[in-house]
């Protein structure tokens, strides 16, 4: 049997209503999408192709974190190691669902690791003490943080699968976590090394775009000097990366008040001919659709860091025994020229 006017006017306002609460605990930023902002539910009825996101796998698009939403919301929007479905758990980094886990350049703690395992990387004295496990664990990181930042369309041969999947989830490894004061103790850590790196010239949003112009050899070479090159110039920049933030935030929340992209519609009005049958029958609505349950959050799972806090931040500052030599180390690095 058909649907009725009523009933469609109910799965419509309850689409409004999914979209916006869905958006609002799963704070996936506008700048995932290729618009640069949240979808509205225009975007979901009449344009679903242009929310497909190129860098992330075809079966964790948004259907899939639509449909899967209650399955996010257990896990406290976190992906974890054990008692998670695999593909919650990676569809969960690219999506920039958690702050903490991500390989997002803008957020900070990331950035602090991809900066942190580069320098003991690229340090002999510090890389011996590494096993070897460690060793593929941050070279594999760091590769796939430079997709990310490098805007490398996802074609199932990438780092970032790879490392979430086989290297992060199986492994007694995770990324090193600071609390608030001993995240601004590594961020003016980070921002001392400025003189150990060519002065920048060019915007921070262009500094990729410089990158993807250069050989694949170099970027295969140099590119993790890249990543430290562009996280020092940015914390430098700091308080205008803050400020970038803010305005983000506060784009998201006007889309999130503008979520249907419609005028409010009264059953009193006459059903528009866009709402029908076969609309919510749609892949990417019929996921909007799936009923938000009250979910029962898991215990927070918790890994230690692949260094202990502290140790990183006096690394940055070159006062660990024996290591004495990052500075020299970092002033010899191949940086990106403008």
């Amino acid at each position: 049997m058909a649907l009725t006017d009523q009933q469609l006017l109910d799965l419509h306002n309850k689409a409004g209503h999914l979209l916006k609460h869905k958006l609002s605990k799963l704070k996936i930023p506008g700048r995932v999408f290729p618009s640069g902002r949240l979808p509205t539910l225009r975007d979901i009825y009449e344009n679903p192709e242009s929310l497909n996101v190129p860098t992330i796998p075809p079966n964790l698009q948004l259907d899939f974190v639509f449909a899967n939403y209650n399955d996010f919301a257990a896990a406290n929007f976190l992906a974890r190691k054990n008692d998670q479905d695999i593909k919650v758990c990676m569809a969960t980094w690219p999506w920039q669902i958690s702050q903490t886990q991500s390989f997002s350049s803008w957020h900070k703690e990331i950035r602090f690791n991809v900066l942190l395992a580069h320098i003991v990387l690229s340090t002999p004295n510090a890389r011996k003490f590494l096993a070897e496990k460690l060793i593929v664990f941050l070279e594999q990181f760091v590769g796939a943080w430079l997709e990310t930042a490098m805007h490398i369309e996802y074609d199932g041969k990438e780092k970032r699968d790879y490392w979430i999947a086989r290297l992060w989830r199986t492994s007694q490894y995770d990324l090193v976590h600071w609390g608030k004061q001993a995240r601004g103790r590594m961020g003016a850590a980070v921002k001392a090394l400025e003189e150990c790196v060519p002065p920048q010239k060019y915007a921070t949003d262009d500094f990729w775009s410089v990158a993807r112009q250069m050989p694949q050899e170099e970027y295969q070479k140099h590119g993790s000097a890249w990543a430290m090159q562009f996280i020092i110039y940015k914390e430098k920049k700091e308080k205008v990366v803050a400020k970038e933030l803010q305005n983000e935030h506060a784009q998201d929340q006007f889309s999130k008040g503008n979520f249907s992209g419609f005028s409010n519609l009264s059953i009193d009005e006459t059903v528009p001919n866009y709402l029908s049958e076969e609309l919510f029958n749609r892949p990417l609505v019929k996921a909007l659709l799936v009923d938000v349950r009250n979910m029962q959050v898991q215990v927070p799972e918790k890994f230690a860091g692949w260094m202990d806090p502290q140790k990183a931040i006096e690394l940055i500052q070159d006062k660990m025994e024996g290591l004495e030599d990052v500075t020299e180390q970092i002033k010899n690095m191949s940086f990106l020229k403008a």
